[in-house]
């Protein structure tokens, strides 16, 4: 085949120059539905509001066509009819460097993604309280001064305010409860922020760049940690211009991280309110001299104030921050028995990690809460001391690993296993009338206990209460217990002198001990009032199951791995369903909910990939349900 090339080069150029026209008239096509001295509008779908909007389809500004003060009206007329204006569209005046200040008018509800990006020139934006969200990078490199943000904002999205060198002030209003990623960051001539007490989650890299951050006042009450998975994100990282850090005094938990490495902080003060200081929250503080505690702590987490010259300068021995048993410091000497001073509160994760030289600790009836690890490898330990029983049943272990029986270095009897009354040791155990919960992992690896008597007044066992109490023969479980957590009594022999088949602890069904067998139905026995946590935990061999009228709990991973269960008719009495009760029952198809449940836990009926019903009857109590778990399944509300 013959081609000519000159005839062929024409004919693509014919093709560019097609296609560029195209493009132009794409990048120049009207974007909007009408326009009114000189804004653009796009009707909403309610037929009497407008939106602002941009005037091309392609992201190009307005020009120079806008008024330097730009006052948006909040009413408008097109053809003789008048409409609220309610929103501000993504990319609305985006790159529109002409304008210095913007007023957005009261029935505004909505600032849209990028509307106001790159406005080099905007210095004031008045945004009024009837505007509830603001879209990602909504002011990003604007030359906004200062702003102020309504209270009905409830959250702020990524990157809002990022590369506003020229704000130096900022308040964080107390409705707001989210604060997105890199929201701050490069605002290098912001000198204070104030984060409002509604705050509970953050993204990453908030105040990156901000080099002129000198005060930060910190209101939110129990803000998430700061870390992503293994990852852990430094809010304030390298911002060494930060010289005051005040809390306020609703601040319930100081999170991880917070202020880790501010080397320019000398002193802080926490306040009453705080219960909980994180994970490494004040490390490497290097100028750190002075801390002052409220007396409400309970918990320190590791390495809170490690690297700090407050830490530094104290003595070797145990250090207290505040009513908290911080950190043992320096090399304990072999055979010491150390006494924690009377009124402390709590113990700290970590703090006497590797003491091997420790033999024995008393624990003042005062502390309420010990932290991960706090007893880690201290093997040496020989006994633990305590003067009040119904002190110790209270105490919350803190656990590594929440699922199931994780790692329970908190408890020192994990490497005592003997526990000493009014230095009489405990083998057998009566519990005091004045104790109505035993908390979980209260007596975890106590092997000296031979016996435990149980009052009454006891209405619940924490999960691996009495786990791995390798010389517990005889347990006196009274009627009133309705509650019993997972692996509460495992491997003691106790449970491993029972005959194969549904152990019963009391009035609770505690296990299913041994294999059971294929195509198995369960009848609970009348007058039951629990199903423990874990207690047919992956009997596949389970096709049916009878609870009684008398059962008010289906405990933590009751049912979970059941496999062969189709379908499940949980009783009125019932009102709780605990996590993950359900999970992995893939044979399970429908359910019944019962008339006076209040609480399905997370995880409850998660990858039951079968079930297609839920049965919710109307409730006069009403009923909590974590219904983002229950995701594709078909719920029918009954009468």
């Amino acid at each position: 085949m013959n081609i000519t090339p000159h005839k062929r080069t024409t004919s693509m150029k014919h093709q560019l120059l097609a296609l560029l026209t195209i493009i132009a008239c794409t990048l120049n096509a009207a974007a909007y539905d009408f326009k009114v001295n000189g804004l653009c509008y796009n009707f909403n779908s309610d037929g009497i509001s407008v939106s602002v909007t941009k005037p091309y389809a392609a992201i190009i500004s307005y020009g120079q066509e806008l008024p330097a003060k730009l006052a948006i009206p909040s009413i408008v007329t097109y053809s003789f009819k008048r409409y609220i204006v309610t929103g501000i569209d993504d990319y609305a005046f985006v790159l529109c460097k002409s304008l210095t200040s913007v007023k957005i008018p009261n029935y505004v509800t909505s600032i849209g993604k990028e509307a106001f990006r790159g406005c080099s020139a905007l210095t004031s934006v008045s945004i009024p309280n009837s505007v509830t969200t603001i879209g990602d990078e909504a002011f990003s490199g604007c030359g906004l001064t200062n702003v102020t943000i309504p209270n009905s904002v409830s959250s702020i999205a990524d990157g809002v305010f990022r590369d506003c060198s020229g704000l130096t002030s900022v308040s964080i209003p107390n409705s707001v409860t989210s604060i997105g990623s890199s929201a701050f960051s490069g605002c290098s001539g912001m000198t204070s922020i104030t984060i409002g007490t509604s705050v509970s989650s953050f993204g990453l890299a908030l105040f990156e760049g901000c080099t002129g951050l000198m005060s930060v006042t910190w209101n939110a009450k129990s803000c998430q940690d700061f870390n992503t998975g293994f990852v852990h994100d430094i809010p304030f990282e390298g911002l060494s211009n930060i010289k005051t850090f005040t809390f306020g005094d609703e601040v319930e938990k100081i999170p991880d991280y917070l202020c880790y490495g501010l080397s320019g902080l000398t002193s802080v003060s926490i306040p009453n309110s705080v219960t909980e200081i994180g994970e490494s929250a004040f490390e490497d503080c290097t100028g750190l001299t002075s801390v002052t505690f409220g007396n409400s702590l309970t918990a320190i987490d590791v390495n809170a104030f490690d690297g700090t010259a407050w830490f530094n300068n104290q003595p070797d021995g145990l250090v207290y921050a505040g009513p908290v048993a911080y950190k043992y410091k320096g090399t304990m000497p072999s055979g010491t028995n150390l006494v924690i001073q009377n009124g402390s509160k709590g113990i700290a994760q970590s703090c006497f990690s590797d003491c091997i030289g420790l033999n024995s600790i008393t624990i003042p009836n005062t502390v309420t809460a010990i932290g991960n690890f706090a007893f880690s490898d201290c093997n040496n330990l020989k006994r633990v001391h305590i003067s009040d029983i119904n002190a110790w049943c209270n105490i919350k272990f803190e656990l590594y690993k929440s699922d199931f029986v994780g790692i329970v270095a908190s408890n020192p009897l994990e490497y005592a296993h003997h526990l000493y009354l009014n230095d009489k040791e405990i083998k057998k155990l009566e519990i005091p009338n004045s104790v109505t919960a035993i908390n979980d992992y209260a007596f975890y690896e106590c092997s000296g206990l031979t016996s435990v008597t149980i009052p009454n007044s006891v209405t619940s066992i924490g999960t691996g209460a009495f786990s791995f109490c390798t010389g517990l023969t005889s347990l006196s479980i009274p009627n009133s217990v309705e509650s019993i957590g997972s692996a509460a009594f495992y491997e003691t022999p106790w449970l491993n002198n029972k005959s194969d088949g549904l152990v019963y602890a009391g009035l609770v069904a505690y296990e299913y001990k041994g294999t059971m067998p294929s195509g198995t139905k369960i009848v609970i026995k009348q007058g039951t009032k629990g199903i423990a946590g874990h207690c047919f935990w992956d009997c596949k061999g389970l096709t049916g199951i009878t609870i009684p009228n008398s059962v008010t709990e289906i405990g933590v991973s009751a049912f979970e791995y059941c496999k062969g269960l189709t379908g499940i008719t949980t009783p009125n009495s019932v009102t709780e369903i605990g996590v993950s009760a359900f999970e992995y029952c893939d044979g399970l198809t429908s359910v019944t909910i019962p008339a006076f449940l209040k609480f399905i836990r997370k995880r409850a009926f998660t990858y039951c990939s079968n079930l297609k019903s839920v049965h919710i009857p109307i409730s006069p109590l009403g009923v909590t349900l974590r219904l983002n778990l229950l995701n594709g399944i078909s719920m029918n509300n009954m009468d």
